[in-house]
């Protein structure tokens, strides 16, 4: 308390004044800092984006890819599917498909 007394009021307040304005200019910095941060990294996305974009998806020529594949159903041999069954039928299926 004694080296609040030292100072002069004017000096006290002109002392107040200049921390409050370094507080804002720090504050300031460092919301600027952050949307540099921020801003870095948007385009950095996008730049990475862009550029995963300009590469092909597929390997594979177009002309392969408007093959029509014939496609087989069923498993084994034209049997139904036991994936898509229930346990009870795929014993059921398996018990069959074992007598044959």
């Amino acid at each position: 308390m004694a080296l609040v007394l030292h100072f002069s009021f004017a000096a006290q307040v002109i002392a107040a004044f200049a921390i409050f304005v370094l507080g804002y200019v720090g504050l300031f910095a460092t919301l600027m800092l952050g949307l540099i941060i921020v801003r870095l990294l948007y385009e950095g996305a996008k730049w990475i984006h862009a550029r995963d974009a300009s590469v092909p998806q597929s390997p594979v020529p177009r002309k392969f890819t408007q093959l029509q594949i014939p496609r087989v159903h069923g498993f084994p041999f034209g049997q139904p599917n036991p994936a898509a069954r229930t346990n009870q039928q795929v014993h059921q299926f398996a018990v069959r498909f074992r007598s044959k």
